[in-house]
């Protein structure tokens, strides 16, 4: 997943006072199989215990599992707040990752940067928040309308979307002259 995400191929994004490589390296491996395990159904509560751990590679784990997941709440964009700059990272490539897989949006990116202050992540985190919901509505909108099971539109489920629409050109609905018997000339 690092290489997925991007996470490791900038380590000058990361601030060199405080990882060197071998450290980098170091948490990726610890992170990633935690990551995969919290990813999975069923482990949302031990997802949400990593994402409040005091240890770094948990942090960076849970950041990992939300992308891994597809899981754009707020669990993950309050990862983007992390006073640790791998963290920070992390969460920026989750948020990047569903942006790309889930939504189909090549280039998302708010940030934050690894040596962002607090301000800087609190926007960036309004930003993330706010296009997720964004993107969330508009997905259910699409997947509202489209056909059950991929079934192609017939007169019948046209008729159970749009009961009383009537498409232009289509002929009217029942003549009441029809069906009174009357002659509508007369009127």
């Amino acid at each position: 997943m690092p290489g997925n995400l991007g996470i490791f191929q900038s380590p000058s994004a990361v601030s060199e006072r405080r990882y060197s490589q071998a450290d980098m390296v170091r948490i990726s491996r610890q992170s990633m199989p935690m990551a995969r395990e919290f990813a999975k159904p069923g482990h949302e509560e031990m997802l949400e215990i990593a994402s409040k751990s005091t240890d770094v590679s948990h942090r960076v784990a849970a950041a990992w599992a939300y992308g891994l997941g597809k899981k754009q709440d707020s669990g993950l964009t309050g990862l983007l707040g992390d006073n640790d700059p791998l963290v920070v990272l992390a969460a920026r490539e989750s948020c990047s990752y569903i942006a790309r897989e889930k939504f189909g949006v090549k280039c998302t990116d708010f940030g934050p940067f690894a040596d962002s202050g607090p301000a800087e992540r609190s926007h960036a985190r309004e930003l993330w928040e706010m296009w997720f919901e964004k993107r969330a509505e508009a997905l259910a909108t699409i997947e509202k309308n489209k056909p059950i099971d991929g079934a192609k539109r017939t007169k019948d489920s046209e008729k159970a979307k749009g009961a009383g629409v009537q498409r232009i050109g289509a002929p009217a609905g029942p003549d009441p002259y029809a069906i009174l018997g009357l002659d509508p000339k007369k009127d």
